[in-house]
């Protein structure tokens, strides 16, 4: 039996009265008695009997009353239920960089308490491999870092630029007249000279920085030796450290260190922290809100453009 079928005999039996209980349900009296009389001829049971006009419940009326009202109430629970899903909206957000993950999951609660009805689904992965998920409509949108704003035109909004540093352990003999308290200048014919058979600590294949460095080695028609892949940039400063080999890190992880000698190469390395989403959702006010907020987040990191001569930062950014 249709629910509303249900709503009409218990607003009968509420009433006792047919031509109210048609008027409270916005229907004729006619349409109410003919669907009362079908019913009761269709199943064989009577569920009112009716005395001087009144209609009262007969046992078999109170029972279906009993069990109707618990039918109607569920439904009504589980729309409401429902309504709630309905306003619910999920927002998928990749990240590709420590640095973007620092953000995202500072930024959800703060964004939560003005979208209470967005919930955040958030995975992680390489720059390139995230980004096609947004272009690919598999990912609403995602932060993290390119070499170039050509590759997401229309479909990126930069937040700020990052230089990269090669990270170089202070016994190899380009560091011989270095000191390691400061930022040193590099360019690409000494990096080809001097390391050409050193070994290198590189990200994975992927990532924004390992596209950056590969585009180093061409440049200088070098094939590197590569001993470690790493997506951590704290594990390659640590190997650095230890003597292990060479690294391209973001200058924001740079970290003072007896056993290091940073460089900037010339021509610098720049990384961008960008979100990358999907087509048209420019116009949507929930996520120009994310993106507003993510820019003042940004506006924060004040280490990301040092320059040659610099002094290497005592603690890691």
């Amino acid at each position: 039996m249709d629910i509303r079928y249900m709503e009409y005999i218990l607003t009968l039996a509420k009433t006792g009265n047919i031509t109210q209980a048609a008027k409270d349900l916005y229907i004729s009296q006619p349409t109410l008695s003919q669907f009362i009389r079908n019913y009761q001829t269709t199943t064989g049971i009577s569920l009112f009997k009716r005395m001087n006009g009144r209609y009262t419940l007969t046992p078999a009326g109170e029972t279906f009353c009993k069990y109707a009202e618990q039918i109607v109430e569920l439904e009504n629970t589980m729309n409401q239920a429902m309504q709630e899903f309905k306003n619910t909206r999920i927002l998928k957000i990749g990240t590709s960089t420590t640095k973007a993950i620092s953000m995202v999951t500072h930024l959800i609660p703060l964004y939560r308490k003005e979208f209470p009805n967005i919930d955040i689904a958030m995975s992680e992965g390489n720059s390139f491999t995230t980004m096609a998920k947004v272009v690919n409509n598999e990912l609403d949108l995602a932060f993290g870092s390119v070499p170039s704003t050509d590759l997401y035109k229309g479909q990126m909004i930069t937040l700020r630029n990052e230089k990269i540093a090669l990270a170089v352990p202070s016994r190899l003999a380009l560091c011989k007249n270095a000191n390691y308290n400061y930022i040193h200048q590099l360019d690409l014919e000494t990096f080809a000279k001097e390391l050409h058979d050193a070994p290198f600590i590189l990200q994975h294949p992927g990532s924004c920085i390992r596209y950056l460095a590969d585009g180093v080695f061409r440049a200088v028609h070098m094939t590197p030796s590569v001993i470690l892949n790493t997506s951590n940039a704290s594990a390659i400063v640590k190997s650095v450290s230890s003597g292990m080999g060479i690294g391209f890190i973001p200058v924001s992880n740079m970290v003072l260190d007896p056993n290091i000698v940073y460089f900037l190469l010339d021509p610098p390395l720049y990384r961008i922290h960008c979100m990358v989403y999907r087509k048209k959702m420019e116009k949507d006010l929930p996520f120009q809100r994310l993106f507003e907020m993510a820019q003042e987040y940004t506006e924060q990191w004040s280490d990301l453009n040092p320059e040659v001569g610099d002094l290497v930062p005592r603690t890691q950014g």
